[in-house]
């Protein structure tokens, strides 16, 4: 029983596909936790804005509904002579449907979820952060805040104030990806 289906992502090395390649799909031969329901995540790192991350997850927030926004593609994972893909399927029946349908070594294909492609990577907005800490503003201090930060913010730290022990930081990042707040330290949206 032979199905074809678009492929979204290859876990095996780890690539997000998006050229209309598609995978033969054995339904005898797929492992048996397949198909399953997954998202994958694709975001900017810290650093120059360039570098997709895709980071296929099984289980989704509604937090993470909303920071990823149209940066997070649906699918199923399915499993194959030990190859994990995941594929543009419309959904579980749509799947199971086309496993059940096709016979005698003919194949068929898989009704998309995408119908109109997968969508484009989207540049998520940057933000500016203004971060304070208890700390006394040396460059000792600017080194460690930037340390106890680092991967969580893109381009330079500005210190914008240091009084009486109380640091204020501006920072760059994406919106949807604020920094962590580490200790008593406050994050606040906006420039210092």
């Amino acid at each position: 029983m032979l199905v074809q289906a678009y492929i979204i992502y290859n876990g095996s090395s780890d690539t997000f596909i998006n050229d209309g390649s598609t995978v033969t799909i054995n339904c005898d031969r797929i492992n048996a936790y397949s198909p399953r329901p997954c998202w994958l995540q694709r975001w900017l790192p810290a650093g120059d804005g360039t570098d997709i991350i895709n980071q296929l997850t099984f289980s989704l927030s509604s937090a993470e509904q909303l920071q990823y926004g149209s940066n997070l593609i649906q699918g199923m994972a399915i499993i194959q002579d030990g190859q994990l893909v995941m594929i543009d399927v419309a959904d579980l029946q749509t799947f199971l449907n086309g496993c059940d349908a096709c016979c005698g070594g003919s194949t068929g294909q898989m009704t998309r979820f995408y119908t109109s492609g997968i969508p484009a990577f989207s540049n998520p907005t940057e933000v500016s952060l203004c971060i304070t800490r208890a700390d006394d503003g040396s460059a000792y201090a600017a080194n460690q805040f930037a340390d106890d930060y680092a991967g969580q913010f893109h381009g330079n730290i500005k210190l914008s104030t240091s009084i009486s022990g109380s640091s204020r930081y501006q920072v760059t990042s994406f919106t949807g990806y604020p920094p962590i707040p580490q200790g008593s330290d406050v994050v606040a949206t906006g420039n210092c």
